[in-house]
């Protein structure tokens, strides 16, 4: 066969291919043409740092009014397809922690019935969006100039804060404490940072959380339990206050028996009275159980008995007349330090005291003295 004979037939069989393959996709363009891809008018944007990024979906509804209507249409045209519109849904296949290079799915639908009422030919065809462009930030610790300072007395602790940081940016922040004050060793508070993650970012930083717990462990604290006492420091009270009963039973300006008895003929005796065998019958912690803020959270009780030794000097056997004798020395506001140290108001220990004829007696006055808001515990002399 000539070369012109097979050319000739070599054109003749591949016009019509090509013919052919040119119709296939005219026809494939026409049918993608003929139908609205509804996933080109999602939108998407990213807002975040590389890693941690977020995307945001939000339907271009103006463009695709334009499409369905014409980009030339009136308002009234458009609002035919206002049923359609709403009727579209979307949704993103991943929201959050995305990085640089992540692809992303567009998943739409809409309401078929609404569609063939209108002869709308849309395409539920999804559509992949790339991450891209997201910068890297610098992740910040908003607690980490943060100083809690707590002052006051358990269970009544106040809490405030210090920012000490020398970043900037963070020494420009504020902080909200859920509760400063009525605190107890144990407590915890929430601690929040009045921070925008927005605003940060724009400073190209970034944080995991701005909320922090804070259990408040050490403070000095009103002492509620008998253990916690010093028994050394107690013990060494007793020992005063028995010198302290010995001066003032011997005070002639007092009449002891007096005082004792509420019997005022003892102010007719002679006043030259000793203290005979007073000790210790018990030690008590008085712990307020209120639920309410008292003048003294607690006060540590000392009672002691024993006997005022009056003259007689009609009886040479015995030149004293004995009687019965209760004290109760009274001090407030035992503290246990932070460091462990405990203290206690103990001055003036002679006008610290209630005296009476009974345990009984001297109990009432004590409740008189102190009120009747507290629990009674004793101490345990270790």
């Amino acid at each position: 066969m000539s070369k012109s004979k097979l050319s000739g037939l070599i054109i003749k069989i591949a016009v019509p291919v090509v013919i052919l393959a040119v119709l296939i996709v005219i026809k494939v363009r026409m049918s993608s043409d003929d139908k609205l891809i509804l996933a080109r008018y999602v939108l998407v944007t990213f807002d975040g740092f590389d890693g941690r990024a977020g995307a945001t979906a939000v339907l271009d509804d103006m463009g695709l009014y334009s499409a369905l209507a014409g980009s030339g249409a009136g308002e009234e045209e458009k609002l035919k397809y206002e049923d359609f519109v709403k009727s579209v849904t979307y949704r993103l296949d991943k929201t959050q922690g995305l990085k640089n290079g992540d692809e992303l799915t567009v998943e739409v639908d809409y309401d078929e019935s609404i569609a063939q009422k209108l002869k709308i030919k849309a395409d539920k065809m999804p559509r992949t969006v790339q991450v891209s462009g997201l910068e890297t930030g610098t992740e910040l610790d908003v607690f980490a100039g943060l100083k809690i300072i707590t002052g006051g007395i358990s269970p009544y602790i106040y809490v405030t804060y210090s920012n000490e940081s020398d970043n900037k940016y963070l020494a420009s922040l504020e902080y909200e404490i859920s509760r400063t004050s009525g605190l107890a060793i144990g407590d915890e508070i929430t601690i929040r940072c009045n921070i925008d993650r927005k605003a940060a970012a724009g400073q190209g930083y970034y944080f995991e959380n701005n909320e922090m717990t804070y259990t408040i462990e050490q403070a000095d604290k009103y002492i509620d339990n008998p253990a916690e006492l010093d028994m050394e420091v107690l013990d060494g009270i007793v020992k005063e206050n028995i010198g302290v009963i010995a001066e003032e039973v011997a005070d002639t300006t007092k009449h002891m028996s007096y005082e004792v008895t509420g019997n005022m003929n003892y102010l007719f005796r002679d006043g030259n009275e000793e203290a005979k065998d007073f000790k210790l019958h018990k030690a008590v912690l008085a712990c307020n159980a209120s639920g309410y803020e008292q003048n003294h959270e607690n006060y540590v009780l000392f009672f002691y008995d024993g006997k005022v030794a009056m003259p007689l000097y009609n009886n040479t056997d015995d030149p004293y007349e004995y009687l019965d004798a209760w004290m109760c020395f009274i001090y407030s506001d035992a503290i246990l330090s932070r460091e462990g140290k405990m203290s206690m108001a103990t001055n003036d220990p002679q006008l610290r005291y209630v005296c009476g004829s009974s345990y009984d007696d001297v109990l009432l006055s004590v409740v008189d003295e102190i009120g009747k808001a507290y629990d009674f515990k004793d101490i345990e002399n270790k």
